[in-house]
């Protein structure tokens, strides 16, 4: 190991220095002391190996052997026969989108015989401009009559 211990290089080294009964040098305590955030995350490491060591697998389920082999058996098992077996598909729910289908074709083919009666339509709209054409034509005369007293005031006025 080095003489001198930076944080790079203990923490390279940290793997290491984390296992249980692992003494640590006279240079790593002494880098230990003096960086607290080096100190803490040897520490942690060490916390967590001995949580591993610790730690016990549990034990599988006493029905676990018998649902595997079965499972393993369910999987061995040859394909069903039959056009469903062929396509890889199991009876339920094939027989479940046959009655889908016969439900929308049944569905769409039911025509109600009720008679709707006819509503008015409306008479459709023109245009702004094809509507004040149509003014300016059912109302030309008194327009005439408005030019007249136009024309009657001008001359008056001369």
């Amino acid at each position: 190991m080095n003489s001198h211990f930076d944080c790079k290089t203990i923490r390279e080294e940290f793997l290491d220095l984390a296992r249980p009964g692992r003494e640590l040098s006279a240079e790593a305590q002494t880098h230990m002391r003096e960086c607290a955030a080096c100190a803490a995350e040897l520490a942690a490491l060490r916390q967590t190996w001995s949580a591993m060591d610790a730690w016990q697998a549990p034990e599988p389920s006493v029905y676990f052997d018998s649902r595997l082999q079965a499972r393993l058996r369910e999987e061995q098992a040859p394909p069903a026969r039959g056009v469903l077996g062929w396509l890889g598909l199991r009876w339920q729910p094939a027989l479940a989108a046959a009655a889908a289908v016969a439900l929308a074709v049944g569905i769409s083919l039911y025509r109600p015989t009720t008679v709707v009666a006819p509503t008015q339509v409306a008479a459709p709209q023109g245009s702004p401009a094809v509507s004040d054409l149509e003014k300016l034509d059912k109302n030309a005369e008194v327009y005439n009559n408005f030019d007249m007293l136009y024309d009657d005031e001008e001359n008056s006025s001369q």
